[in-house]
């Protein structure tokens, strides 16, 4: 594997980790304190946004972009 390929497969990885963290944190923080939970999740969602534009860069398109209006339509979804 190049480079380049281990960056991006570094950067799914990371993903991976923080979505773990970010469910962890939905689990365990959201159903005691919601306002608590939204100010922790900040971290790992901004390092998300982060590690996509990473991958954006890597693979050249803006492919990420459809994966982040995925979640968003999702997120709206979940809201109802």
């Amino acid at each position: 594997m190049n480079t380049r390929e281990e960056n991006i497969a570094q950067a799914i990885d990371g993903l991976g980790i923080m979505y773990r963290a970010l469910d962890s944190l939905r689990e365990d923080v959201l159903p005691v304190n919601p306002r608590l939970f939204a100010v922790m999740a900040e971290g790992p969602l901004d390092q998300m946004r982060n590690l996509l534009d990473q991958i954006d860069i890597l693979i050249g398109t803006d492919a990420t972009e459809e994966i982040r209006m995925s979640e968003e339509h999702e997120e709206a979804l979940d809201r109802r």
